[in-house]
């Protein structure tokens, strides 16, 4: 469920219902994707960080990867990140 309010889309935050420990292990994740120095995700984090602090930047990369999970989980794709392909592919 999202609230709109104007044109930007908000859809909420990692909430206090459902298991601790899972909640524990998506920001342990997001603490390991930030130290990628080549990763879309830790310019993501960079970005937030910057204007909302270490704390909300890391709840935000946790719930990324959530979504990016589910979607990967329903479709059955592979995660690949663009910007380390991008970068890995030099000729």
């Amino acid at each position: 469920m999202w609230n709109r309010c104007g044109k930007r889309r908000w859809y909420g935050g990692i909430t206090r219902h459902g298991p601790r420990y899972l909640r524990r292990i998506l920001v342990q994740c997001a603490l390991a994707a930030i130290k990628n120095r080549n990763s879309r995700l830790r310019l993501y984090y960079l970005k937030l960080k910057s204007s909302r602090g270490h704390n909300i930047a890391i709840i935000a990369l946790a719930r990324k990867l959530l979504i990016i999970i589910h979607h990967l989980l329903l479709t059955g794709e592979e995660y690949a990140d663009k910007a380390q392909i991008s970068r890995s592919v030099t000729y």
